[in-house]
């Protein structure tokens, strides 16, 4: 993962329809805005590649579009990226990898994104280490905050939401000492 290079956009309909669609102002206004947030992603990429070392952060989404929309962003946010398509290739990664914080789905087949959340932090704190997990959803319910409360997560987020504004909250997170434990002091006592 280096700098993010330009590249020429086409939008869906110029896909489909090939090279002699002709540019509308709609695609015009498409490409400008993805210039823009790709702009801006290069721009917050840098100041956190500068800052704070490069955190692992583990991507489970059943849907395999969500996963690499999710994992380009946050790779370009200055993120080490893993991804799992289900909680028993979440489970099994982070077990035996260290993973600094991980992005659940809620509705997923197999394991849901609670238990999901609930076994992998224990799973984790069992290996003595700690992991900060944020659930996601596109279809919030009214227990669903309850359920993440009581699953250990960070925080349950509907889906679409603000990366850059997660991403500062994840590094914010990390850079708290875990609980129980003394933050270490920047200036010697006098």
């Amino acid at each position: 993962s280096g700098p993010l290079r330009s590249r020429p956009l086409r939008c869906a309909a110029s896909v489909a329809s090939g090279p002699d669609h002709p540019r509308s102002s709609g695609c015009r206004r498409l490409h400008a805005s993805v210039a823009r947030i790709v702009a801006r992603l290069s721009l917050v990429r840098n100041v956190f590649m500068a800052a704070i070392p490069m955190p692992t952060l583990l991507i489970v989404d059943d849907n395999g579009s969500v996963r690499e929309t999710l994992r380009f962003v946050f790779d370009h946010l200055g993120f080490t990226v893993v991804t799992a398509g289900n909680g028993a290739e979440a489970l099994a990664f982070g077990e035996n990898n260290p993973v600094d914080a991980a992005l659940i789905d809620i509705h997923m087949p197999g394991m849901n994104g609670f238990d999901v959340c609930r076994e992998l932090r224990g799973r984790v704190q069992a290996s003595g280490r700690e992991i900060s997990v944020w659930l996601i959803t596109g279809a919030l319910t009214a227990d669903s905050p309850r359920r993440a409360v009581e699953a250990g997560a960070i925080a349950i987020l509907g889906k679409p939401f603000d990366a850059t504004a997660l991403a500062v909250d994840i590094r914010a997170r990390l850079a708290q000492p875990p609980p129980g434990r003394e933050p270490i002091p920047t200036d010697p006592p006098h």
